[in-house]
């Protein structure tokens, strides 16, 4: 076989190498949609798929190394001065991998989580060797998708940040603040919120809990209370109940938009209630007005 390799042209070397790329590819083809005709799950074909891909430029590699350096002892010896030639001209491509290597081993995300980073947030939506990409999304604005397409280098979790939504805890609080005015009788308010929240928000205490119970023994999270409570505070305008609920990341702008909805509904009912919002008040001191003639 290495005579054969040998005695081979480098123009009919440069005919095998495209060889086997095309047969690589095309069996790598094959047996994904053979794996997908069987597979439902998209997210465990994403990963099956990302891994025979892998599989295939590293077969790929070897055996087109095989090709072009006749005596396989002298491998190492290249590989160690093509490495020392292009270290420094491509440090930032092999800063992405070595974070490519780290994510796939301390795994701080996954594809499906919603992450910030660098002041991004989204859900990572693919990871590849020198980026990851994200489906963008307005934390300004009820965490709704922009439709824009974010690609990261994977060398920033090194050097930026992370925030990983559901990781160690798959919910995330949200609050909701309310103002009613001071005359309004804030107390039933307050209980009618509670109720509100209660029956609006995710039935997940007992999921929570155990996902909670699991968390605990990776990291140190501990909430004394999961279900949904109303606080009360004073603002220039009124008073201040702000509900505070837990809710999945991707369900927030929903159970918020439930929430807010019966609360319309509730005021509106109510006689005793109104909402707080600025207004100025004129006083009159009759004593001391002029005369009228």
């Amino acid at each position: 076989m290495l005579n054969f390799i040998k005695d081979l042209t480098n123009s009919e070397k440069a005919l095998f190498s495209l060889i086997i790329v095309l047969i690589t590819w095309i069996i790598n083809r094959i047996m994904l949609s053979k794996i997908h005709q069987r597979m439902t799950d998209v997210k465990r074909f994403y990963h099956v798929k990302k891994t025979l891909n892998y599989i295939a430029v590293i077969l790929d590699i070897i055996l087109i190394l095989m090709i072009w350096v006749s005596q396989l002892s002298a491998i190492p010896t290249i590989l160690g001065l093509f490495s020392a030639g292009i270290a420094i001209a491509l440090r930032d491509l092999f800063s992405n991998i070595a974070a490519w290597l780290f994510i796939l081993w301390r795994k701080p995300f996954e594809v499906g989580d919603r992450i910030a980073v660098n002041g991004v947030a989204g859900d990572v939506i693919d990871h590849r060797l020198f980026q990851f990409t994200i489906n963008e999304i307005n934390q300004n604005s009820g965490d709704q998708s922009t439709g824009r397409i974010v690609h990261i280098p994977n060398a920033m979790v090194f050097t930026s940040a992370l925030t990983n939504y559901g990781q160690g805890f798959q919910y995330m609080w949200s609050e909701l603040d309310i103002t009613l005015t001071f005359e309004s009788n804030w107390q039933r308010a307050k209980d009618a919120f509670l109720d509100i929240a209660e029956q609006n928000a995710e039935k997940l205490t007992e999921e929570a809990e155990t996902r909670l119970r699991e968390s605990a023994k990776k990291f140190m999270i501990y909430y004394s209370k999961l279900t949904p409570i109303v606080y009360t505070s004073m603002a220039p305008n009124g008073v201040v109940l702000t509900i505070r609920f837990l809710c999945d990341p991707q369900q927030k702008r929903i159970i918020n938009e439930r929430i807010t909805e019966a609360i319309l509904t509730f005021v509106e009912a109510s006689k005793d209630i109104d909402f707080a919002y600025a207004t100025q008040r004129l006083l009159v001191d009759s004593k001391n007005m002029p005369e009228q003639r």
